[in-house]
């Protein structure tokens, strides 16, 4: 099995460590691209989560082009008005919200537009933001670095990005 694939290398230092017996790993696949299953990021995801099946995993996917994600307001009401949960929006976060935090593990596929994610991946990684604190402490194993932690109702899954450029250069996914 090639380095560096998810089965290859196992899920160390993950939740899924913990109870890798006791139950199927749970994983949740995004497609970030508006192309859905004709897309390079789907073909990025398909033999990666067919192993995962095959390994005995339970994969849940979905599109973010086919639900409606809002932007992020900033105005802070998911850490003091409802905590954990967006004051501002009533959208499908409601219904991907718990199966992330369910999750053993994320995987996210996205297509580089303009060397960067789509807005609507971005709006959904910004949504996260109930499933921090608003505080900022000194990163646990990186000196120098600092980091919201994990709020204490939260149990994040590992996760992992599939980018996939449009562009025949390698050079261009490794920017």
């Amino acid at each position: 099995m090639p380095a560096g694939c998810p089965r290859s290398q196992g899920l160390r230092g993950s939740r899924r460590e913990a109870t890798r017996y006791n139950s199927p790993m749970q994983v949740l696949a995004l497609n970030g691209s508006p192309r859905l299953e004709e897309s390079n990021s789907q073909c990025l995801l398909n033999p990666l989560l067919a192993g995962m099946q095959e390994a005995g995993a339970e994969v849940t996917q979905h599109y973010l082009a086919q639900l409606s994600i809002n932007y992020c307001t900033g105005c802070f009401s998911c850490w003091t008005r409802t905590p954990g949960r967006c004051a501002a929006w009533r959208d499908d976060m409601d219904l991907l919200l718990p199966q992330v935090l369910a999750a053993d593990f994320l995987v996210l596929s996205f297509p580089l537009y303009v060397y960067t994610m789509p807005a609507r991946v971005k709006a959904f990684l910004e949504r996260l933001l109930p499933t921090i604190e608003p505080w900022i402490i000194p990163h646990p194993t990186r000196p120098g670095v600092s980091t919201h932690p994990a709020a204490a109702t939260v149990s994040r899954p590992s996760w992992s990005c599939y980018p996939a450029p449009g562009w025949p250069s390698p050079s261009i996914s490794a920017r």
